[in-house]
């Protein structure tokens, strides 16, 4: 870009999986990210060299003032950056989004707005409320809590004579006052209204009662913010409507620490069954620079080519096209694959493998793989630089004629997120433990760490108290596993 651009992009909710399309395409591409402080996980989309700057905000206490943050927005465009000013629900619905855009656009600084899932909808709809109903409510009514110093005030008189559903955003400081005064300007105290806290996310709660009864019934759960308040009758059929509650992982809050290529699926299956996903890629591959030649000669001098990780099998893809080879001058060798998401990298790419052990465990391959040699062939096992590969040391306790070829080094990039008490971390590799722990720092207590097998596992158990380990090494498996602890947990509650 010749200059700078702001986006000024909706978060949405906080469930990741509500964020926009357009919204993960702009992040993705962003070199700088200045974000609020109610956001979700969608700082894990950001590209990891990218600059992060944390504007959030909590009640009594901003970090800067809203003129700091759209001086940041200014200078941070100035230096011809791509811009992405992160903010939770929708940018214009009390974002304070009109005022950086008219602030930037006095600047002459080109702005796209993005706009976001509000809470006001959503979080009511993963309650159970619809905010309107043919029945009941025709129409819906959103009103800050939170009034800016000197601000108007809430015009109540008007406000209690509205027949169909009141929001109120950022007022659970005021949730008293708000039922009082509706009550006291008209609306009936057996109203039902409803405040619902960390809605769309795995904590979230939800206390129904009547303008009456909220303020007292919200104060014995000890509700907080960040909390919506809801009035109207919809709110009568939050427990018949409850749909979000249905789901085998509603409740549960995952930790995916999978590579950020390769953790899309698993994230979306988690979803699928009603968890709160957070990414937390624990790990990266880089590929080995190498001479074409050499590779090409590699090849050809071996029988059996074992691949004993997907990311091996792009690396070798990548490194074929580098060294002019086509597939078809490999109809010689035979092809051994560690298990089913490797033999399946191999299949999209026209490779079909020869050899896959029962269970997908390095020493198992080895083993398959030192039975097929016939006298006089050689195996070329591709697996990674810097980490100890099952696949190759049982092999090499088996038998001399194996070659070790790395394609491709892990390492450890720093990751935007959190870790909580009550979290299932699920762990792939034992990489990816390694990885977590380098970013996380201190582990919380009561994180249980899911494992795919025993290998990962073994590493999970140096630093968590709690490891669970899948029945066989495959994601169907690890999911079964999650949905499993994530059932016997609410069974003990």
């Amino acid at each position: 870009m010749e200059q700078g651009k702001v986006w000024l992009v909706g978060a949405g909710p906080g469930d990741m999986g509500l964020f926009t399309l357009r919204g993960k395409q702009v992040l993705e591409q962003a070199e700088v990210v200045v974000y609020d402080r109610l956001i979700g996980n969608v700082l894990s989309l950001m590209p990891p060299d990218a600059e992060w700057i944390d504007v959030g905000k909590a009640a009594g206490y901003h970090k800067r003032t809203q003129q700091e943050i759209c001086e940041i927005l200014l200078e941070q465009s100035k230096q011809n950056k791509r811009v992405v000013r992160l903010k939770g629900g929708d940018p214009f619905l009390f974002g304070r989004g009109g005022e950086e855009l008219d602030f930037l656009q006095k600047h002459g600084v080109s702005v796209e707005v993005v706009p976001g899932v509000t809470s006001s909808l959503a979080v009511p709809c993963y309650g159970g409320i619809p905010v309107t109903h043919r029945e009941v409510s025709s129409s819906l009514h959103i009103f800050t809590g939170h009034q800016k110093e000197g601000g108007l005030p809430l015009d109540f008189p008007t406000i209690a004579k509205l027949s169909g559903t009141l929001v109120f955003l950022m007022g659970v400081s005021s949730l008293s006052t708000i039922c009082t005064e509706l009550v006291q300007n008209g609306m009936p105290s057996d109203t039902p209204a409803a405040i619902l806290e960390n809605g769309t996310l795995a904590r979230q709660r939800r206390v129904v009662g009547t303008l009456a009864t909220l303020p007292v019934l919200a104060a014995q759960a000890q509700i907080g913010t960040p909390a919506i308040i809801v009035v109207g009758v919809v709110c009568a059929l939050a427990s018949e409507l409850d749909w979000a509650a249905n789901r085998p992982l509603h409740g549960a809050s995952v930790l995916v620490t999978r590579m950020r290529e390769k953790s899309g699926t698993l994230a979306a299956r988690l979803q699928d069954l009603g968890a709160e996903v957070r990414l937390l890629p624990a790990i990266e591959t880089v590929g080995i620079p190498m001479d074409g030649t050499a590779f090409r000669e590699a090849l050809f001098a071996h029988d059996w080519l074992v691949f004993s990780s997907p990311s091996a099998v792009t690396f070798f893809f990548q490194n074929l096209q580098s060294a002019k080879t086509d597939l078809r001058q490999l109809s010689r060798q035979k092809i051994a694959a560690v298990g089913k998401a490797t033999a399946t990298a191999l299949a999209e790419r026209g490779l079909l493998v020869d050899l896959m052990p029962e269970t997908a465990y390095g020493e198992k391959l080895a083993e398959a793989v030192a039975k097929a040699l016939q006298p006089g062939q050689r195996a070329l096992v591709f697996c990674p630089e810097n980490q100890q590969s099952d696949t190759v040391d049982t092999l090499q306790s088996l038998t001399t004629q194996v070659t070790p070829f790395p394609l491709y080094r892990t390492e450890y990039p720093a990751f935007m997120g959190r870790a909580e008490s009550g979290d299932l971390a699920v762990f792939t590799s034992a990489s990816c433990v390694k990885g977590f722990c380098n970013s996380i720092g201190t582990i919380p207590a009561g994180i249980t760490a899911v494992c795919i097998g025993e290998k990962t596992a073994e590493a999970a158990r140096e630093v968590f108290f709690d490891v669970q380990v899948s029945d066989v090494p495959s994601i169907d498996s690890l999911l079964e596993k999650v949905i499993t602890i994530h059932q016997e947990r609410n069974e003990r509650q």
